[in-house]
C-alpha cells in the first residue's frame, strides 16, 4: 500500500513538473522572432511632420482656370493640360524643373467632376515618398483643382552607405528565414523629419502568407517601421 502510494505521488510530482514546463516553454515552441516585429520597431511611421513640405492647396472655383497655350486637340487631353498647368504655375510650388522633379503616376484617375492626374516627386532619379499631388482635369480642359505636397529644395546624398546585400543581412537577423524582396529600389523619404534615403523591403516570415513591408534607412541601418501587409 505504501509503494502504491509512493508511486502515486511520484507520478503526480512528474505530471505536475511536465505540466510547468510545457506552459513555461510553449511561448517558444508556437511563435518565433519572426512572426512579429520587434516591440522596439514601430508598426506604422509617425505622422508627419509639415515642416518643410510645401502643401498644394489650389481652388479656381466653378468656372475652372484654362491653361493658355493649349490647342483644342490638347484640351482633350487631361495630362497634357495637368502637365502645362505645372509648366506654367509649378514654380509658386517650388517647382523649378518638372522634367526632372515629378513623374506622372496616375493619368486616368477619373472621378466625378472630371480626371484626377497625379504627379509623384523625384529627386535625382529617385522616387520621394510622402510627397505628390493631384491636378483635376474637367472634360473640357479646365483646371480646377491642384492638391498634394511638394518638398522644395531637396538635398540629399543618394549613395547609399549599405550596400543591398548587408540590407538583407540586416533583415535576416531580424527576421530569421524570412522571404524577402526590395520594393523599388532606393528612394526618398520625406514628411518625418530629415529627408532619408531608404528602401522598402517585402519580408513574409515562415509559413506566413502576408508579411510587412519593412522601411529602411540605408545610412544609418535603422528600420524605421515594419508596416503589416494585411490592412
Amino acid at each position: 500500500m505504501k509503494k502504491m502510494t509512493l508511486s502515486l505521488l511520484i507520478s503526480v510530482i512528474l505530471i505536475a513538473v511536465g505540466a510547468a514546463a510545457f506552459f513555461v516553454f510553449r511561448p517558444a515552441l508556437l511563435v518565433t522572432k519572426t512572426e512579429k516585429p520587434s516591440r522596439a520597431i514601430p508598426e506604422y511611421l509617425p505622422n508627419p511632420d509639415p515642416a518643410g513640405v510645401s502643401l498644394i492647396r489650389e481652388s479656381y472655383g466653378t468656372d475652372g482656370l484654362e491653361v493658355p497655350g493649349l490647342s483644342k486637340e490638347d484640351l482633350k487631353d487631361p495630362a497634357k493640360v495637368a502637365r502645362a498647368y505645372v509648366d506654367k504655375y509649378g514654380a509658386s510650388f517650388g517647382i523649378t524643373d518638372p522634367d526632372k522633379e515629378l513623374a506622372m503616376r496616375v493619368s486616368d484617375s477619373r472621378t466625378g467632376e472630371g480626371v484626377g492626374v497625379m504627379f509623384s516627386q523625384m529627386y535625382r532619379g529617385l522616387w520621394v515618398r510622402g510627397s505628390a499631388f493631384t491636378v483635376l482635369v474637367s472634360a473640357d480642359g479646365r483646371v480646377f483643382l491642384a492638391t498634394g505636397s511638394f518638398v522644395p529644395g531637396l538635398s540629399l546624398d543618394i549613395v547609399p552607405k549599405m550596400t543591398a546585400k548587408q540590407v538583407d543581412s540586416l533583415l535576416e537577423k531580424q527576421y530569421p528565414g524570412s522571404k524577402r524582396s526590395d520594393i523599388g529600389g532606393l528612394q526618398v523619404l520625406v514628411g518625418y523629419g530629415a529627408p532619408r534615403l531608404i528602401r522598402i523591403i517585402s519580408v513574409v516570415p515562415p509559413r506566413f502568407s502576408s508579411g510587412y513591408s519593412a522601411i529602411i534607412d540605408v545610412n544609418s541601418g535603422e528600420i524605421l517601421a515594419a508596416i503589416s501587409d494585411v490592412l
